[in-house]
């Protein structure tokens, strides 16, 4: 194995001996469709690895032309994930800064998270709470999650417009990542725990996308055990994927009624991540009513300028006396909006709008 070290881990808890750091990301471009090359992302990986002991070269040679042609950099990778880092083009809007994004392996293509970082190889994170970019060189429309905040905040309101509960909102998300989101709603006044079960991912997320300094609570576990754990939420955000997102174990009716309805406030909203098929989407969008028979459920697409295709999807559910007309128009207001919940608030309402059923003015 190849011995290779990055000179932030040096300073942090990570291991110094790592396969190259792009070995993992490779495995997975050469296992995934019909035409890959392996069977498998384990066979693609342990045929790549001896390839690296024999012939160092190869994987280096990728990784320079990655740099050469896309101005990627691999900054850190383990077998299960990759953190990579795309500088923005300087004709660009904050070109000369880059993006940084966190991978998972058996999925390549898709971006787990991604933050904004000063250049290529940064140390951190600009503001580690930030939004996540919605467009641009592995830009994300995954921020949208974080409207599920504003959502709850609209609804927790009496007739005189003052809120109705006290204290800080309690939010919890299963599939942290990269943990931007949760340290962006904690930033925003909630009291926020996460879980995710790869614990690459939670040490790529402390070291290098800025989470080990963001005031939230972070377990080790999958989402079953954590919701079980847990009660009286108002806000639940789900952004888990095992090669389905979600997971094919939380479209199950039994997850929603016997683990989800439990965790929930009476008033309290639920935002997903949803990539699928249009059958896919209305069959998940009907399990969730079924679950949350207390709830509307709609279904949110990314703005057009995300640039994603219709597959991806967020699918939201609130308490069924909600005027959604009138939470659309207050969720989107400076007074319940504030600042930095998501990028292009103008684009999000749009798409909020028509989720909603309303249209577009």
């Amino acid at each position: 194995m190849l011995r290779r070290s990055h000179p932030l881990l040096l300073r942090r808890s990570l291991p110094l001996l790592l396969p190259p750091r792009s070995l993992g990301y490779m495995a997975g471009l050469q296992s995934v469709g019909p035409s890959a090359p392996f069977p498998d992302f384990d066979v693609a990986f342990s045929i790549l690895r001896e390839v690296a002991e024999v012939d160092p070269a190869v994987i280096e040679d990728f990784e320079a032309d990655l740099w050469a042609d896309s101005k990627q950099r691999f900054v850190y990778g383990t077998k299960a994930i990759s953190v990579i880092d795309t500088e923005i083009p300087s004709n660009k809007p904050r070109g000369g800064q880059a993006i940084r994004s966190l991978i998972n392996n058996r999925q390549p293509s898709l971006i787990q998270t991604s933050i904004l970082i000063p250049q290529v190889n940064a140390g951190g994170p600009l503001n580690p709470s930030a939004p996540p970019p919605l467009t641009g060189p592995a830009g994300t429309h995954l921020g949208g999650l974080a409207l599920a905040l504003p959502l709850w905040r609209c609804l927790d309101r009496g007739d005189s417009g003052a809120p109705k509960f006290a204290g800080a909102p309690a939010v919890a998300i299963c599939g942290a990542g990269g943990c931007s989101l949760p340290s962006l709603l904690a930033s925003l006044g909630a009291s926020v725990s996460a879980c995710e079960p790869c614990q690459d991912t939670i040490d790529a997320a402390n070291v290098f996308f800025g989470a080990g300094e963001a005031p939230f609570r972070l377990r080790r576990c999958d989402a079953e055990t954590f919701l079980a754990d847990e009660r009286d939420l108002d806000v639940l955000i789900i952004d888990a994927a095992d090669g389905h997102c979600p997971p094919l174990s939380m479209r199950e009716p039994s997850f929603w009624s016997s683990l989800v309805s439990p965790a929930l406030h009476p008033s309290g909203v639920v935002a997903v991540n949803m990539i699928g098929e249009p059958g896919d989407q209305a069959a998940f969008q009907s399990t969730m009513s079924e679950g949350l028979p207390r709830h509307n459920v709609f279904s949110v697409k990314a703005p057009a300028i995300a640039e994603v295709s219709d597959r991806h999807r967020l699918l939201f559910a609130a308490p069924k006396e909600t005027d959604l007309d009138t939470a659309t128009s207050l969720m989107f207001s400076e007074e319940v909006m504030g600042n930095g919940v998501v990028r292009d608030d103008k684009a999000w309402l749009e798409v909020f709008e028509e989720g909603m059923g309303m249209g577009t003015s």
